[in-house]
């Protein structure tokens, strides 16, 4: 195998994960072990210790692993970043999987790019190209098609669904411009640790994680380490280390696996039922962030 081959296949592997991980969630919240505030803390919580424990060892005598709390300006970047960019986004992504499920979540929220592309028009004060006004069609016609089922006259996903799902989507834009305010001499893993771990510890506050009972058996405890470890860090370090390899831009398109493997994991493992429309959503959206990411 040559190496653009594997950078390809592990960057795929990292999408794959990441759509694992909904489902898991969803297999979760279908069984009431717990709700969606909860998983968030503790997935933050555990993946940004995970990530902090290897970033000692990893990183030991080349970068001095307090770095990013000496400096109050990186403090307030990274608090930010783990707050307003990872937490949010994560929330509200696990909030629509708990009102509707992993598929319709997962899809709706990769309208991201749509909402990138409207901001990035309005700041360079131009009118959208052809082909980025055909992606965003695409984006209305695919969140119209998995929220309507092709009629007008109603949701069939809930209004609250569509929300967080949207609301995802606008905290996926923040998390990605958090980036231009972060130092970009700090290690990627380091930081990300760091706003995993805030961003866990204030959500953390807020829903009182340490009244949490715990979960009932061996398959709820597969499930969250599920959500940790593949769909978090597995993920994280397939598709890091694919971007180092096949570059950016090609990454961020073999990203969009996600979308498929969350579908697929709802419809083979949950049960998941999917109508037409649901396809017709999910190949417009696909659509959209590949016409967009070539642009």
């Amino acid at each position: 195998m040559n190496r653009q081959t594997y950078g390809v296949l592990i960057t795929l592997l990292g999408g794959i994960c990441w759509g694992f991980s909904g489902v898991c969630g969803q297999f979760l919240f279908a069984r009431n072990e717990l709700n969606a505030n909860e998983l968030v803390t503790l997935r933050l919580l555990i993946s940004g210790a995970v990530l902090l424990i290897f970033s000692v060892f990893y990183y030991r005598g080349r970068t001095d692993f307090f770095a990013p709390l000496r400096s109050r300006k990186n403090f307030l970047a990274i608090s930010f970043f783990g707050v307003c960019g990872v937490m949010i986004t994560q929330l509200t992504y696990f909030r629509a999987i708990e009102l509707s499920n992993a598929a319709v979540a997962t899809t709706i929220s990769y309208i991201a790019p749509a909402f990138l592309l409207i901001g990035s028009c309005v700041g360079q004060k131009r009118m959208p190209k052809g082909s980025e006004i055909l992606s965003l069609f695409l984006a209305v016609i695919g969140v119209f098609f998995i929220a309507t089922h092709g009629s007008f006259s109603s949701l069939v996903v809930s209004n609250l669904a569509l929300f967080f799902a949207l609301l995802s989507a606008v905290g996926f834009v923040i998390y990605t411009l958090c980036n231009f305010i972060i130092d970009p001499k700090l290690p990627l893993v380091l930081v990300l640790g760091y706003a995993m771990m805030i961003g866990g510890l204030v959500l953390g506050v807020f829903v009182e994680i340490w009244k949490f009972d715990g979960l009932s058996d061996f398959w709820g405890v597969l499930a969250l380490l599920g959500v940790v470890f593949i769909g978090t860090i597995f993920a994280f370090v397939f598709y890091l280390n694919g971007v180092k390899i096949v570059g950016a831009s090609r990454a961020s398109m073999l990203s969009c696996i996600e979308m498929v493997s969350a579908l697929f994991f709802s419809v083979v493992w949950l049960g998941t039922k999917l109508t037409w429309a649901d396809y017709v959503g999910v190949v417009a959206i696909l659509g959209c962030v590949l016409l967009i990411r070539r642009s």
